[in-house]
């Protein structure tokens, strides 16, 4: 079973994220609405987990704090796979795009289908480290490509 953890300030995207990826029947999945609390569950997982964060409603702050704690944490960069959906890219700070690069997090549009994202969600499982390995160099620079 693919661990997930989703990232969401917004109430409503944050049940249809949830409704989304239970009705694929192969996740476990775990909502969280601040960057403290993802990092405190990300921290406490004995293995990894698909790690998707939208940026649609809640600008890019809490983004951008999020992403500067896991490439500040080597442990948190290699465990755990990112996605990120974005619904204005072109205004993304440069920032946030340095951090998203040093975890090797793929930013994907918040438009895409559900089963784009479900796609998404079982690429970037597939890199995943097993739980309690160290992640090999190859997993830490691997991230779903975007088309």
């Amino acid at each position: 079973m693919v661990a997930v953890l989703v990232l969401e300030c917004d109430g409503q995207d944050r049940g249809v994220m949830r409704d989304l990826l239970t009705a694929a029947d192969v996740h476990e999945v775990t909502m969280v609405t601040t960057d403290h609390e993802a990092l405190d569950r990300l921290s406490s997982r004995a293995g990894g987990a698909v790690v998707v964060c939208n940026t649609a409603h809640a600008g890019y702050h809490t983004s951008t704090v999020f992403f500067a704690a896991v490439a500040a944490d080597a442990r948190l960069t290699a465990r755990h796979r990112y996605l990120l959906l974005s619904s204005s890219q072109a205004v993304m700070p440069e920032v946030l795009r340095r951090f998203l690069h040093r975890v090797n997090a793929a930013i994907l549009p918040a438009s895409l289908s559900a089963e784009s994202v479900l796609t998404y969600v079982r690429e970037a499982a597939q890199q995943l480290a097993p739980a309690n390995a160290p992640a090999t160099p190859s997993q830490m620079h691997q991230s779903p490509t975007v088309s």
